[in-house]
């Protein structure tokens, strides 16, 4: 889940799109583009509302939901699926976004300090994950780029809370090599106060476990 947003919150441009490109690298229109909202129910896609609705197109080549999450909708994990058509006689292509619905008290309940937020957003531009890839190339499919019966999965790979759990790991791995620093750089904050010079190493540390987890 890539990004998150509250019941009753309005969607616009920004929010929930797709870039669109040709095989030449311009950005291009779509012969005909809709899409569709799905709620994940274990593991089950369950459609809701109309199965093609119509996005908004401001500009060449870019689309993006407008819609209104309901104020009772069902927290959880849901899908945007995309279909694509680049001209009349192409095959349909089908690409997918996750998003979560959540409560005011979880987004609130997720602020990270100045520290951690820095740490997580330069690791995760180390781990080459800083941006969701909402450009959609025409083209067609490697194999192993299918997920499903889909053609593509955009968003990021790691959730913040994850990035934030292999960097405490680092950390923790860190503190407990000879002579033992655990008392005195028990968390991220003190580390980056007292001894930022060795985040490098904390980063490298977190880079393996973000590996080993996929």
């Amino acid at each position: 889940m890539s990004v998150a947003f509250k019941r009753s919150q309005t969607l616009t441009r920004g929010d929930l799109d797709i870039f669109l490109t040709n095989a030449s690298g311009n950005v291009a229109n779509a012969s005909s583009i809709t899409y569709a909202i799905f709620f994940v129910d274990n593991m089950v896609d369950v459609l809701i509302g109309d199965p093609a609705r119509i996005p908004e197109n401001p500009a060449v080549g870019e689309y993006y939901a407008s819609l209104r999450i309901p104020a009772t909708a069902s927290y959880g994990t849901y899908r945007i699926k995309w279909t694509i058509k680049e001209l009349v006689n192409s095959p349909e292509q089908t690409v997918i976004q996750e998003f979560g619905v959540v409560s005011e008290e979880v987004i609130i309940g997720s602020s990270y300090s100045t520290n951690e937020r820095t740490m997580i957003d330069k690791l995760r531009i180390l781990l080459r994950d800083q941006n969701p890839d909402k450009f959609y190339h025409f083209r067609p499919p490697e194999a192993e780029a299918n997920v499903g019966q889909y053609n593509r999965v955009f968003g990021q790979v790691w959730e913040d809370v994850e990035l934030l759990e292999y960097i405490e790991r680092a950390l923790d791995w860190w503190n407990m090599m000879p002579p033992e620093t655990d008392g005195a750089y028990k968390n991220i904050d003190v580390l980056c106060n007292q001894k930022p010079a060795w985040r490098t190493a904390i980063f490298q540390g977190a880079i393996q476990f973000a590996a080993m987890a996929l």
